[in-house]
């Protein structure tokens, strides 16, 4: 998003916006720009989304009855869109997820977690709260980056803010990831802008699997250095990302993100070179709003 403001024009941007645009710019385009997505909801972040919903909720209230019903109510969401695309496909008896995310499984997860972590070691400071911070201008444009942090706590002498992770492989290697990270260094410097003491991030990591519950948490702190560092790529990667979108039109494919997780959404719509007809079929309008994630 970009608009005029004193003369500069303010470009804002989240990290799921930036994170599309790398991967591949006709993807962020198409989530971004055409704010189309696939009819058929994924079952994978359907769980993602229910699973935040149920941490937003627990910590909140610090009621399982609560968020439980928050994930129930979540993923019934998602699996009644699903069930009605299929019924206007004409498929009938098929169940929403699979044998590791479904509803059954999302509440055993989620009883373990409550027991596991009844205690916790931090005290809460803010809970799921939007932000909007100011990064910098380059004469010509200002940059902003908007996005919504599931928890800031004070741990110790710490202040952390908290993600939560769903995954289904969680290995001696998942936690490189975030350590350099365009998200969690985002919200490390948002936290410390907002409140003025940010230490670094705690990932909290749940694993979905079909016979195990496992959880695990490492905390990555932040040095000025990073947080600069970071303040001057996201701005350089929302520079090219305008650059892109002032040119207009459906920009270059990164080919070798069409099968990445799997594959991309947008895959079929590329193989179909844009055709409208497939989007009109496959794919339904979802307007982006990096407040709501």
């Amino acid at each position: 998003m970009s608009k005029m403001t004193n003369e500069l024009e303010k470009v804002s941007m989240d990290f799921s916006t930036m994170s599309n645009y790398l991967k591949c710019r006709r993807r962020g385009y198409y989530r971004h720009e055409l704010n189309i997505v696939p009819r058929s909801p994924s079952s994978a972040l359907a769980f993602g989304s229910a699973f935040h919903e149920a941490m937003a909720s627990w910590y909140l209230n610090r009621d399982e009855k609560l968020a439980m019903e928050a994930f129930l109510e979540s993923w019934n969401l998602s699996s009644s869109q699903w069930s009605e695309i299929n019924s206007q496909d004409g498929i009938f008896g098929q169940e929403f997820g699979d044998d590791k995310r479904n509803a059954q499984n999302g509440l055993k997860i989620l009883k373990e977690y409550f027991q596991i972590y009844q205690k916790e070691p931090f005290e809460i400071i803010s809970n799921e709260f939007p932000f909007e911070i100011h990064l910098g201008s380059d004469g010509e444009r200002s940059y902003h980056l908007t996005g919504k942090i599931d928890l800031l706590v004070k741990w110790g002498e710490q202040i952390l803010v908290v993600d939560h992770k769903t995954t289904s492989q969680l290995g001696p290697t998942f936690f490189r990831q975030f350590d350099p990270s365009l998200q969690i260094d985002g919200y490390v410097l948002a936290g410390k802008t907002i409140f003025g003491k940010c230490d670094g991030a705690l990932i909290n990591a749940v694993l979905v699997a079909k016979t195990k519950q496992t959880f695990d948490r490492d905390i990555f702190i932040k040095t000025e250095e990073d947080l600069e560092n970071y303040r001057q790529e996201a701005m350089e990667h929302m520079y090219e990302i305008w650059r892109s979108r002032q040119r207009g039109g459906a920009p270059a494919r990164n080919t070798d993100a069409c099968t990445l997780y799997g594959a991309c959404p947008y895959r079929e719509l590329c193989l179909a070179k844009g055709d409208e007809r497939v989007i009109q079929t496959r794919y339904r309008t979802e307007v982006w709003n990096p407040f709501l994630v």
